[in-house]
């Protein structure tokens, strides 16, 4: 399915040939402000009443840890599989990361969380909403002590929901990146959303070296110093071009959605009968980030032959790779070889953390769910194995 691809065209035309190529471009006045408007619709979407956009999801979620107070000693609680960018915002702003087991999907383990959590302190908790399924923030903060932060990454999730509430407003503040994979993209970009205004123009100033934006429903992108002349930020915006982007993605939401939801309808009935089972088929507010698959009890060679057809072919990616991002693998970067040492055992505990899922496990992105062709041939490679 092309997505909004039209209009992402004319936006992206439109603010080329107004010459507004930087949100704070002195021209912007003759050219719709895609900075203010996609602002918009992503508080619209999470139900926040302040947002700001970054250069991507890891400045997101590192100037967001530093927008809540997070620093040097402190530590924050994290998934223990998720992407590589969650622990490294952490390390970033010099805190030290605590690593709550995860379940099948990758949101964090209620029943172990106090455990995990017995004998620290900490300042903040990122609670990440993993492969479209939303995570029980209310019950994270109820187990969390009351002094503890929380920022929501719904990076996976965007337009998911608990109780009718949208990820994003769950916690003191949400951040998200807009990654060419995730259901919303434009390329590279990320936002931070909140209903405390000045926690968003605290993260304003950090990724606007120092100097922050007005509130978004002012419709101005006047860079003010305000109260925030001491702090030392960087520039971190996304541009003129990435909002043009953004603002066209956000328009074909939720038609993009509803493909997704009738691709995976189409391979789940495809699953019955077959040695394969869904994770997750029936999750109040989810969205279709992907479709989890697994084999069935007893059936494990046959769902071998499924999934290995599948990963050939590219329409589906093993668990291990889109999880286990914080194995010993992850930390054979040069980068990060001195955090795998002796602190990534003795201190952080990394090395006992590890997610609980079988070799037959796979993923099928929501790129394939919303293609047609993909879905057919993978309904296709599973029927071959009634």
């Amino acid at each position: 399915m092309r997505r909004n691809l039209d209009v992402v065209l004319a936006s992206v035309s439109e603010a080329t040939h107004a010459g507004q190529w930087s949100p704070t471009d002195v021209r912007r006045q003759v050219a719709p402000d895609f900075d203010l408007m996609s602002r918009q619709a992503i508080c619209e979407l999470t139900g926040t009443g302040f947002g700001a956009l970054s250069s991507s999801g890891s400045a997101a979620l590192r100037y967001g840890l530093e927008a809540l107070g997070v620093g040097w000693g402190d530590v924050v609680a994290i998934p223990s599989s998720t992407w590589i960018a969650v622990p490294e915002a952490v390390l970033s702003v010099g805190a030290r990361p605590l690593l709550i087991p995860t379940d099948e999907v990758g949101n964090m383990r209620l029943d172990c969380m106090p455990e995990a959590l017995a004998g620290h302190s900490p300042r903040a908790a990122i609670v990440v909403h993993s492969n479209g399924i939303p995570a029980d923030v209310g019950e994270v903060r109820r187990i969390l002590p009351d002094w503890c932060r929380v920022l929501e990454d719904f990076s996976q999730a965007h337009g998911a929901s608990v109780e009718g509430r949208p990820v994003g407003s769950l916690g003191d503040a949400g951040a998200c990146s807009f990654h060419a994979t995730k259901l919303i993209a434009c390329g590279e970009g990320g936002a931070f959303v909140s209903d405390d205004e000045d926690l968003v123009h605290r993260f304003g100033a950090l990724t606007t070296n120092g100097r922050a934006p007005r509130p978004p429903q002012i419709g101005r992108l006047d860079y003010e110093p305000r109260d925030n002349d001491s702090l030392v930020g960087s520039n971190a915006r996304l541009s003129a071009f990435g909002s043009a982007v953004l603002h066209a993605q956000l328009g074909g939401y939720g038609e993009y959605v509803e493909a997704c939801w009738n691709g995976w309808e189409r391979i789940a009935s495809a699953l019955h009968d077959s040695p394969m089972e869904s994770l997750q088929t029936t999750v109040s507010g989810s969205v279709p980030y992907c479709l989890p698959l697994r084999a069935r009890p007893q059936q494990g060679e046959r769902a071998a032959r499924v999934l290995a057809e599948l990963q050939a072919h590219g329409y589906a990616k093993p668990a291990t790779r889109c999880l286990h991002e914080l194995s010993e693998r992850a930390f054979d970067r040069p980068s990060l070889r001195w955090f795998r040492d002796d602190l990534l055992y003795r201190q952080f505990g990394i090395g006992e953390c590890r997610l609980c899922a079988s070799s037959t496990t796979f993923f099928v992105p929501h790129t394939h769910l919303a293609d047609d062709r993909a879905v057919d041939a993978i309904a296709r490679v599973i029927r071959s194995q009634r």
